[in-house]
């Protein structure tokens, strides 16, 4: 799987105190990447555009994308070392940041790789009152072009170019903060990048927070690429119609939303009695059955607008009355529906592909608990949130028109990722013991299944100790009409996975420690003693 790799910098004066960080990482940043992705060292590129201000000479400074393989005087290293920051003049603050963008978009760096990444470093925003914050310190005459883009029409074709025409699949921003103020000078132009781009999600931001930070914050951004560059189908991941949304953050006034009649369902995760029988089920080609709740007065109301867009779904606040609303009982709940707009993946028998890989990812957590409790392990519990599918009337006449949608419990705090399906591991804060559970799921199903995608929130429990509650897995498995689009084992996820998982720098950084290893050796014996 190939990556180019693009770093889109700021290259003037004040951007100087951080040049040879810049330059440092990004040989850190080749090794990383090395030594994650199995395939990368002959199929990584990596391009520079450097931006100053208009009218100044030169404007640019241009690396089309080079393997990261190439020596000697064309490699990455060797011109990165010559790269200067200067400014000849410096009469206004704003630098051409519309002209890298369109740097960014152009055929002189030879886009070609599935994925891409964009990595924007900068201190300074563009020119323009929209890009600049309300009470901008350098004031109305800091600008020498103020009225320039006004509309924000050149911004969106650019920033759109690259998302839609490109299919750059991450674009990353890193703000670069005066020591002296609070708030990134970037900060404003980075919610019109949002607005203008047709997707908010599609970029994230971060801030400089040291050498080493940057270059995991990277890491992360491209192996984001990579994934969503791998289909299932083995070619390019083409990104079907998504449907016309607009994400809103707040919770609504629930008096005012309708609720509409609901029935919900899961998968029979007490057939699985041990791990034998789930085996025995997938090689019988035969899914968990599924039974729905007994409910005869479920309402739900669900928020008109999504609150978070991932990658494949919306997530939507919903309240949920098991026993109606007259009952009193409430539930505050997530319900998810799949992003794509021509129908494909709202079916029911999507959600519950879905559902039941959080359902056997469930339940293969508790085995790994069981196993980790029988070995005299001190090592976290890993749980799953229970899931469920809400199947929504939304109209009885003349036509019954049910919708469905993936509930879960609302739970409140930051999400994280710590591994994804094609081989990322968080090199920052791996929690080794989650690391270890992909592992073991891989030994201890005969190298059949592994659950990966592991990502979560850090909730306290009773005891005020800090528990990990997952979501949304996604798992390997050599039986292709399994668990959906996620599983990428014939494109070579347990391979991935255990290249990054087993390569010495990761067991260094803490990934990887003699617990997994004890846990694997012992996989046999427990599974004769189930």
């Amino acid at each position: 799987m190939g990556l180019d790799l693009l770093f889109l910098l700021d290259v003037t004066v004040s951007m100087k105190p951080y040049r040879d960080a810049v330059v440092g990482e990004i040989g850190k940043i080749v090794t990383y990447l090395e030594a994650m992705f199995k395939y990368s060292k002959n199929n990584i590129r990596v391009g520079v555009v450097g931006y100053r201000d208009l009218h100044l000479t030169p404007r640019f400074e241009l690396k089309p994308f080079t393997p990261i393989t190439t020596g000697g005087e064309g490699s990455i290293k060797e011109w990165l070392g010559k790269l200067e920051f200067k400014t000849s003049t410096a009469n206004d603050h704003p630098e051409d940041v519309h002209g890298g963008l369109e740097k960014a978009a152009s055929d002189e760096l030879g886009w070609s790789n599935q994925a891409r990444t964009i990595i924007h470093i900068a201190d300074a925003p563009g020119h323009g009152r929209r890009l600049a914050p309300p009470d901008a310190w350098w004031g109305p005459k800091g600008d020498n072009h103020p009225d320039f883009d006004a509309d924000g029409s050149i911004l969106t074709g650019l920033l759109r170019k690259l998302r839609v025409e490109l299919q750059v699949q991450t674009y990353k921003f890193i703000h670069v903060v005066d020591p002296k103020r609070k708030v990134p000078d970037t900060a404003a132009m980075l919610q019109e990048f949002h607005k203008a781009c047709g997707d908010p999600a599609w970029i994230s931001e971060a801030e400089w927070q040291g050498d080493e930070e940057m270059a995991l914050e990277v890491v992360a951004a491209a192996s984001e690429s990579i994934q969503q560059s791998v289909s299932t189908r083995g070619g390019l991941r083409l990104a079907p119609p998504e449907r016309n949304f607009v994400l809103d953050p707040a919770e609504p006034d629930w008096d005012s939303v309708k609720d509409m009649a609901a029935v919900t369902s899961a998968h029979q995760i007490e057939l699985l009695d041990s791990i034998n029988t789930l085996l025995r089920l997938i090689r019988s080609d035969k899914h968990i059955s599924i039974k729905s709740d007994e409910q005869d007065r479920a309402r739900v109301r669900i928020a008109p607008r999504p609150f978070a867009k991932g990658k494949n779904r919306l997530a939507y606040y919903a309240r949920f009355y098991p026993s109606g609303l007259a009952a009193g009982e409430v539930h505050e709940v997530v319900v998810k529906e799949f992003l794509a707009a021509d129908g494909s993946s709202n079916s029911a028998l999507s959600y519950k592909a879905q559902m039941e890989t959080q359902t056997v990812a469930s339940f293969l957590a508790g085995e790994f608990n069981r196993h980790v409790e029988e070995a005299g392990l001190n090592m976290p519990r890993i749980e799953y949130a229970p899931c469920k599918l809400l199947a929504v009337v939304q109209r009885e006449r003349p036509v019954k028109l049910v919708k469905f949608y993936l509930m879960e419990p609302l739970l409140l705090g930051s999400m994280h990722k710590w591994n994804n399906n094609y081989g990322f591991q968080d090199l920052a804060d791996p929690q080794p013991h989650m690391q270890a559970f992909s592992h073991w799921t891989h030994v201890v199903t005969d190298e059949m299944l592994m659950v990966v995608d592991l990502q979560g929130f850090r909730t306290l429990n009773q005891k005020d100790n800090i528990d990990i509650v997952l979501i949304d897995p996604a798992i390997h498995c050599v039986k292709s009409g399994f668990y959906g689009a996620t599983n990428m084992a014939s494109l070579g996820g347990f391979e991935a996975f255990l290249h990054s998982h087993n390569n010495p720098m990761f067991a260094n950084l803490g990934g990887h420690d003699g617990n997994c290893e004890a846990l694997v050796m012992d996989c046999k014996d427990f599974r004769q003693g189930c």
